[in-house]
């Protein structure tokens, strides 16, 4: 599983989505973050999120 091969020291978590201003003011504009600031360091760790609900399950790619 993930969680062994982080305690194996073979995979290093990511620390997850993190809040940034920009986040906050794209939804409260109602626009995609992308449109809004496609700088955002947060979108990969959206990104990453969006193909975990795809396929159900964390896949990773290494």
């Amino acid at each position: 599983t993930d969680w062994e091969a982080v305690d194996a020291g073979d995979l290093k978590p990511s620390p997850g989505i993190r809040d940034r201003t920009s986040i906050t003011k794209a939804y409260g504009e109602r626009k995609p973050l992308l449109d809004y600031d496609p700088d955002c360091d947060q979108l990969q760790c959206f990104d990453e999120l969006a193909h975990i609900v795809e396929a159900g399950e964390v896949v990773r790619h290494v």
